[in-house]
């Protein structure tokens, strides 16, 4: 397993740093820890990373066997992407989230019927957590492999509860070829990689039956490009990619207050884009006195510590005292938490 892409945006300067025409910004630090992490970590064939501030990138480097053209799988970072060509479906009109399962699935079992886009792409549709045999498996179609997964028991009654699986994504997908009338490879690149400027990311299993929360692979240039476009509320090189709204729309996590503890493990429909309050300096204490940052957390479920307990390590996901930049990272290491984190 080698670690996803990984984007944080802040739209404020370096700490310390008073922000005139032309900072100078000092990431020797950050470097050297990245070095140390592969020196100390033989098993890390690379890392790279990308610091973006306002659109611009601010600081680009390459570790070890990485380069600007290196490809690696993303894992569940996948989801996501997967979201954002649905939520440009549901902007033209061709889709719903609150599109039922019955509506394409005429034949699904009744307590299947009501399940709705959103809840499948939200880990509460009641699907089981673990996948079908048939996710990731090319000898089926997306179609076999939805039927497959529709014939599955419930563990839980849709909208409920929350379990982290792929298998909703992968009904979710068919669903979209039914609506559009292409295959999802092809709904991937006319709606995500093509306008983005993404030609180094897609399926790794491109034909019938393509893993849709967990199959891509992406270079870290191109990944970052979907993350600044969800930064900049959905502009990308000066147009409206998606509706504001819509990106409102898949920030909305469910209401644990109405369906009950355990969706309070969800955070959000399909990504987070949250504003991310900071503790305020008090007299005698180190660090920034930071209000609030923009943060894109693309781990579903999972909330930054917001006590900001010093600079935390690489893989610490806790937010610390003094975030200030975006940063894309990816490293490779092997049976390790897909993701790589650094507040610089």
């Amino acid at each position: 397993m080698r670690f996803p892409p990984l984007f944080l945006y802040a739209a404020s300067a370096v700490v310390n740093t008073v922000v005139h025409a032309g900072p100078a910004y000092h990431f020797a630090p950050v470097t050297q820890q990245i070095d140390d992490l592969l020196s100390s970590h033989p098993g890390i064939s690379g890392a790279s990373l990308i610091v973006i501030r306002e659109g611009a990138p601010i600081y680009e480097d390459y570790f070890g066997d990485y380069t600007q053209t290196t490809r690696i799988p993303i894992a569940s970072a996948s989801k996501w992407l997967s979201a954002i060509a649905i939520e440009r479906l549901v902007d033209r009109g061709q889709m719903r989230w609150s599109d039922t399962v019955g509506e394409y699935f005429p034949g699904a079992s009744a307590d299947k019927q009501a399940i709705t886009l959103g809840q499948l792409f939200s880990h509460t549709s009641g699907l089981p957590a673990s996948d079908a045999p048939c996710v990731g498996d090319p000898s089926y179609s997306l179609d076999t492999c939805a039927q497959q997964i529709l014939g599955l028991a419930l563990a839980y009654a849709p909208g409920s509860a929350f379990a982290y699986t792929g298998n909703g994504m992968q009904v979710g997908g068919r669903m979209a070829e039914i609506a559009t009338g292409k295959s999802w490879a092809q709904i991937f690149a006319d709606e995500v990689t093509t306008p983005l400027g993404m030609p180094d990311t897609s399926f790794y299993h491109p034909g019938a039956n393509p893993q849709i929360a967990g199959g891509i692979g992406a270079t870290m240039l191109d990944y970052s490009h979907a993350v600044q476009m969800i930064a900049q509320h959905g502009t990308w090189n000066g147009a409206q990619y998606l509706e504001a709204d819509g990106i409102v729309e898949m920030q909305k996590g469910p209401d644990a207050r109405r369906t009950g503890p355990q969706l309070a493990r969800s955070d959000g429909l399909r990504l987070r884009l949250r504003r991310m309050a900071q503790p305020r300096r008090r007299p005698g204490q180190r660090g920034a006195g930071v209000e609030h940052r923009q943060v894109c957390d693309l781990a579903v479920g999972r909330q930054p510590d917001r006590r900001g307990r010093g600079v935390p390590r690489l893989h610490d996901r806790r937010a610390a005292a003094r975030p200030v930049v975006c940063a894309v990272g990816q490293c490779a290491r092997g049976g390790a938490r897909s993701d790589l984190r650094r507040w610089v």
